[in-house]
């Protein structure tokens, strides 16, 4: 009876235990509420809490990534106007957070369309419309009202579609809630009367001998005897076919009764090899809705031959490209590219702040990187960062930092810009000059490598660029940077007990007591030429890294882990060799403070015997003013 007694005892304690277990705090909290909202472009950090049991299972996603995105940093990314949910989920637990993205301001905007802008009587013109909040195309909440203000006797609509009545012109609106369209001006005309031709060339630039077709667009449609004419020798026709006869400017149109086209400007260019780099431009980058920009291009070498074609290779429903002259249709993002042969040109990206789709999902990096330019707006920067490809310059870095001619300074000391100017909800930071003109944009995500430009990163947003590892020892080959990555993204300690040779940092911890964590990060140079123990050979040439002696350095946080937040507390320096001299960057293109250090003060390079390293060099903190530094302020 003992026995039995003891058995049920056990058994009860046993399931005591599984019970007291399934009660155990195994759980996913997500701190951010039910549901948080955004505007496109922000970023959110999403905060949660897991029981430890769970913490090695967590695995978390968007279920919509065109709307939203999340990294591994946890950081929440808006991408355009929508609802997704975040779920984070381990084992059988799991736990969502609604996102609600809305556009960059309540600014409503409504377009509207037609199939066709002439038709016959009875004919249909099929209307449709989008809806923009902010410029980003957002979900249409209702249906449109369509609506004829005038010639209501020439048509009728029905749903989306207007018929003709009788020949005359109309004009129709939408409107929603407080958003009205665009006005458009539709004609019908009796019978088959023809009312506008529209021509286009395969080739505007020909080799001689060489043919383009001509495509002929007839308004309304219809069976014309359309006759197409070239008005010099320069072109002959055959049919729809025109061929180059000899070099020289040609022109071409198409004529029916009264009525002629658009004019064809071909050039017939002389033969030659095809040229070792190919550049193109435009005259305008920013264009709306059928605004017209023009083309150019040069060659290298001169005499090269010079038949270019320009291609629209990303967002070719955005605008049209005939000759050299570019017609937007609307004032969205799109991409040209020029190539003669087999060599292509840069890729000029127009209407750059439009961008809403990724404009690089079938560029190569060969293509990206002929010719290359910089990033022209946030939303370029960061989709170019999804396919690993390079947002600011990637012109050789010397060591030594290029110093403005000009750095105000107030009773001998050089003054570190205090004005911050950003863009695009904190993700694109101003960098100013001297005189605090805007001379260039960093972008929050980018990828950067020159010193100018990974200086102002770091001190705009108080982190690496995106290509910066902490590793010491990954290759080129293993990263997706390849000759981009920079290495060493890790604390910095400042020991001026093991390395008397360094000069002591601003409040840096573990020096004094000061409050301030340091950072470091490989600035990929030339080399340097004033530490033999550094080689002076390119840091990265795709295949491998020599490291060499120069290094960015700044505040990452304060000792308790908070981010740095007062002015007075943030730097960035640099230093190019080793540690032994530094120069503060001071806000500003150019700007960088006197340097400081071991070298300075007459000491050995990197000794640990013969030093002298200097204080640092106290700044003045103010805004960049030129009319208050005239006079002595």
């Amino acid at each position: 009876m003992k026995k039995i007694k003891s058995l049920f005892i056990f058994i009860f304690l046993m399931l005591f235990s599984l019970v007291a277990c399934s009660k155990a705090d195994s759980k996913i909290v997500i701190l951010n509420g039910e549901s948080i909202v955004m505007r496109v472009g922000s970023v959110a950090k999403l905060e949660y809490s897991c029981s430890d049991d769970l913490k090695d299972y967590i695995t978390i996603k968007s279920d919509n990534t065109d709307i939203v995105e999340i990294d591994e940093d946890l950081n929440i990314r808006a991408i355009k106007p929508g609802e997704a949910n975040i779920s984070l989920s381990a084992k059988k637990y799991e736990a969502k957070l609604l996102v609600k993205v809305l556009a960059n301001s309540y600014d409503k905007e409504l377009r509207l369309y037609s199939s066709a802008t002439v038709a016959r009587v009875n004919e249909t013109i099929t209307l449709s419309y989008k809806y923009l909040a902010n410029g980003v195309e957002a979900p249409i909440p209702a249906n449109p009202t369509l609506t004829i203000i005038s010639g209501k006797e020439i048509a009728s609509i029905n749903d989306n579609k207007i018929t003709g009545l009788k020949a005359g012109r109309v004009k129709v609106v939408a409107t929603l809630n407080e958003a009205i369209s665009n006005e458009l001006e539709l004609e019908f005309i009796e019978g088959a009367n023809l009312n506008k031709i529209e021509i286009r060339s395969s080739k505007y630039y020909l080799l001689e001998g060489e043919t383009a077709d001509i495509k002929v667009m007839s308004y309304p449609s219809g069976n014309y005897n359309i006759k197409l004419i070239a008005d010099n020798d320069v072109l002959s026709l055959d049919g729809n076919t025109i061929r180059a006869n000899k070099t020289g400017q040609g022109f071409v149109y198409a004529s029916y009764n009264n009525i002629t086209s658009n004019v064809l400007d071909i050039m017939v260019v002389e033969n030659g090899p095809e040229p070792n780099k190919l550049d193109i431009s435009i005259s305008k980058s920013n264009l709306g809705a059928l605004e017209e920009a023009t083309l150019s291009f040069y060659t290298h070498s001169d005499y090269a031959r010079k038949n270019i074609q320009y291609k629209i290779i990303s967002g070719s429903e955005n605008a049209e490209i005939i000759g050299s002259t570019v017609i937007a249709k609307n004032n969205k993002s799109f991409q040209i590219q020029g190539n003669i042969g087999n060599t292509k040109s840069n890729i000029l990206i127009i209407n750059a702040n439009e961008i809403h789709e990724d404009p690089y999902v079938n560029v190569s990096q060969k293509d990206f990187y002929r010719n290359y330019e910089p990033a022209k707006s946030y939303m370029d920067s960061y989709y170019r960062t999804k396919h690993s490809l390079m947002s600011g310059s990637i012109s050789e870095q010397d060591q030594a930092p290029t110093i403005s001619s000009y750095r105000p300074e107030v009773n001998s000391r050089f003054i570190k810009n205090s004005e911050e100017l950003y863009e695009d909800n904190g993700n694109t930071y101003l960098v100013v000059n001297a005189y605090g003109e805007v001379v260039n944009r960093i972008y929050k995500g980018g990828a950067y490598v020159t010193l100018e430009e990974v200086a102002a990163y770091v001190y705009a947003f108080g982190d690496a660029p995106v290509n910066q590892t902490e590793s010491k020892n990954t290759k080129p080959s293993k990263s997706k940077w390849g000759k981009y990555l920079r290495l060493n993204n890790t604390f910095f300690s400042g020991d001026t007990a093991r390395y008397p040779y360094e000069p002591e940092l601003p409040d840096i911890s573990g020096v004094n007591n000061g409050g301030t964590r340091y950072y470091e990060m490989d600035l990929g140079t030339t080399g340097t030429d004033c530490d033999p123990k550094y080689p002076a050979k390119p840091y990265n040439n795709g295949s491998s890294i020599v490291r060499g002696a120069a290094r960015i350095v700044y505040t990452k946080e304060y000792t308790n882990g908070r981010p740095i937040t007062n002015k007075e507390d943030k730097h960035v320096f640099y230093t190019y060799n080793h540690y032994n001299d530094f120069q503060e960057y001071l806000n500003y293109e150019g700007g960088w403070g006197e340097m400081f250090g071991n070298i300075s003060g007459g000491g050995s390079i990197s000794s640990h015997t013969d030093y002298n390293p200097t204080d640092y060099p106290a700044v003045v903190l103010r805004k960049i003013n030129s009319s208050l530094l005239a006079v002595g302020l």
